[in-house]
């Protein structure tokens, strides 16, 4: 079954539902929302956290509303960049970026954490996804079935610089999103890796779809939080290791956009 549809006549605008929706958590219809965002996800090493820590040492906070996930912050005279924390899974992800989309976004960089499909992929390793393999519902109502998405080639060449200038290794490969995570199984990862996949989430692909859909550009920088094993240990994330790669993910958000 194809579920995409083209049309753009909707139930439910996501300008009308951001406004009820933002309303209720700022107690206004729209927030200050910057061309450039930074949409991290705060599960496994509070990546929104460390992102907004990065840009306090460059930038100065406009609005400062962080314990509930946004914060905007002016990085020189007429540049502003926002900070706003992504949520779990896939639909609510791609909804918080129809609503920051709708109010001007047009670069995105996610960043999450991710499982790493590969032994020389440690917990810790900081990974830069290009192709996107889809096994979640959401970005099949954005793009056909047989369309293959990736992550932005601009923001992707400028992210590889950065590493260059900040010392990071920074791992480019293929993707994988699902949305079943204990129907990860052995023989599938076993498959993927035959065909070059590095790594896996539940949201990555979802926001792409939406990405490309709406014409904007979006990217990401995932840290390994965990390894796919036998072993059924899943959360290493107080490793020093881990801390790290957060601290270079948060690194290189916090340089992408220009500052003067």
């Amino acid at each position: 079954m194809n579920w995409f549809d083209p049309g753009d006549e909707v139930v439910i605008r996501p300008d009308v539902d951001r406004a009820r929706f933002w309303r209720r958590k700022y107690g206004v219809d729209c927030i200050s929302v910057a061309r450039q965002v930074l949409y991290a996800n705060n599960g496994h090493g509070r990546l929104f956290d460390a992102v907004c820590q990065a840009l306090d040492e460059r930038a100065a906070a406009v609005h400062d509303h962080r314990t509930r996930g946004y914060c905007h912050y002016q990085v020189f005279a007429a540049g502003f960049v926002t900070v706003y924390r992504a949520p779990e899974p896939a639909p609510y992800a791609a909804a918080y970026l129809e609503f920051l989309i709708s109010a001007g976004a047009r670069q995105i960089l996610f960043l999450n954490g991710a499982g790493s499909l590969r032994p020389y992929l440690p917990v810790g390793s900081v990974l830069l996804p290009e192709e996107l393999v889809r096994e979640e519902g959401t970005s099949f109502h954005y793009a056909p079935a047989e369309c293959v998405l990736h992550t932005d080639e601009g923001l992707n060449e400028r992210l590889g610089r950065l590493a260059d200038e900040l010392s990071v290794e920074l791992v480019r490969g293929k993707h994988w999103t699902t949305d079943a995570i204990y129907r990860t199984t052995l023989s599938k990862v076993g498959r993927l890796c035959q065909q070059g996949v590095n790594s896996v989430d539940m949201e990555l692909s979802a926001l792409a779809g939406v990405a490309q859909y709406r014409g904007c550009h979006l990217s990401a920088v995932l840290v390994v939080t965990d390894m796919a094993s036998r072993s059924h240990t899943w959360d290493e994330t107080a490793s020093p290791q881990f801390q790290e790669g957060i601290r270079q993910a948060a690194q290189l958000a916090a340089s992408l956009f220009p500052f003067r």
